[in-house]
């Protein structure tokens, strides 16, 4: 079975296992108590169920890593942080922009300042529909309408081979190593003229538009992509056990690492294994729950490279993801009103929610190694929720 399924609304609390943290806090016992109730309560009805939660939370009064159901896992354990990637990549552009390098409200077939190339190469992989009306902010917003590869079928009427199937699928089914790149990705919306709206018309999750903010970064740096953020983001910010894949040989994450699970209700499948390469820029990261708990900090705080007044700028261009919705998305960061800024990310067989909250100044990262496919996208959003509700219960008890 393949589920396609963005930006999963995602919250998990862990089983204690306790590294180099402050295991002292005298909330502890209570997180935990939360934790392990709502994973029993959540699974308990499903037979075979398995995989478990992990936070992290790093705050003034609280230090602390815990985990339910998942085995030996520490906060230095491996895993995919999926569409959390995108607030590396929003990182990026925002640097360059903060040093000039480039301007996110030109257009992406403007000049890159002070030269005389484009930020997306004049070349047919590139003419996709709109885009002299798309700017580098409104990719950053996910408002540019730019076709997304990963969660949609190419429309049937587009003919063999690809019509009416997902154009990443149908490769990875018959070549589970083939080298995506950004573009062949961009290449295929161009060819088939694919679009989802008009710019700017409204909020449109893509990840092939982040897929665009990564060409942009090695258009302007002259850099790969995974060199920059390596490079400007992830070694100056002392991430030791974060790094972007690259190689669709490697398939594999680095020991120890947290294995992912497919649960359909019949059977429980591990899916740690696949190839990224058609993620880079949008879902390619591996990290640990410590790493990502510090990389949010640093972010939000403006301690990551980026100044207070930019970070602010990410957060003061945040708009409502639907009428009326209290969830709002800016500059590659989202606004959950019960966590906080930061991003979620799914991707098979992990769910992760990454917040910060700035009254309480804390960081927390959660994170699910199993998704509970049993009715679907149905069953892996009540899952999303049940994991919800147990993150706000203990981001509640945190002073």
């Amino acid at each position: 079975m393949k589920i396609r399924y963005i930006l999963a609304a995602v919250i998990l609390l862990l089983n204690f296992a306790c590294s180099d943290s402050n295991c002292n806090n005298p909330l502890y016992g209570s997180m935990q108590q939360i934790l392990d109730s709502g994973w029993e309560d959540y699974s308990s009805d499903k037979p075979g169920f398995g995989g478990g939660l992990a936070m992290q939370i790093l705050s003034p009064g609280c230090d602390c890593f815990l985990s339910t159901a998942m085995g030996d896992v520490r906060d230095y354990s491996s895993f995919r942080c999926a569409s959390t990637t995108k607030t590396f990549t929003a990182a990026a552009v925002m640097l360059l922009h903060q040093q000039g390098l480039l301007d996110i409200h030109d257009s992406i077939t403007e000049n890159i300042p002070g030269t005389s190339d484009p930020y997306v190469p004049d070349s047919p992989e590139y003419d996709i529909p709109f885009k002299g009306q798309i700017t580098i902010k409104l990719l950053l917003m996910h408002r540019a309408g730019v076709f997304d590869l990963a969660n949609s079928d190419i429309p049937e009427d587009k003919g063999p081979p690809y019509g009416g199937k997902n154009y990443i699928d149908y490769v990875k089914d018959s070549d589970p190593y083939h080298p995506f790149t950004f573009d062949e990705l961009l290449g295929v919306v161009a060819t088939y003229q694919l679009f989802e709206f008009e710019p700017g018309v409204r909020y449109g999750y893509s990840n092939t538009g982040y897929s665009l903010l990564g060409k942009i970064i090695e258009q302007v740096s002259g850099v790969s992509y995974n060199d920059f953020i390596m490079d400007e983001l992830i070694v100056p910010n002392g991430l030791i056990d974060t790094f972007p894949l690259s190689d669709s040989h490697q398939t594999t994450l680095p020991a120890p690492f947290v294995p992912g699970y497919m649960y359909t209700g019949d059977a429980l499948t591990d899916v740690t294994e696949d190839n990224l390469t058609a993620n880079i820029a949008e879902g390619n990261v591996i990290t640990t729950p410590y790493d990502l708990a510090l990389w949010c900090k640093k972010l939000m705080t403006g301690e990551a490279g980026l100044t207070t007044e930019t970070v602010n700028m990410m957060m003061e261009a945040a708009e409502p993801q639907a009428e009326g919705s209290e969830r709002l998305y800016g500059l590659g960061l989202e606004y959950v009103p019960s966590l906080g800024w930061g991003h979620n990310g799914a991707h098979p067989g992990y769910l992760t929610d990454m917040y910060y909250d700035p009254e309480k100044e804390a960081s927390r990262v959660m994170f699910a190694n199993v998704w509970n496919v049993a009715d679907e996208i149905t069953s892996l959003k009540a899952q999303a929720l049940a994991m919800r509700s147990m993150n706000e219960k203990i981001t509640a008890l945190l002073e």
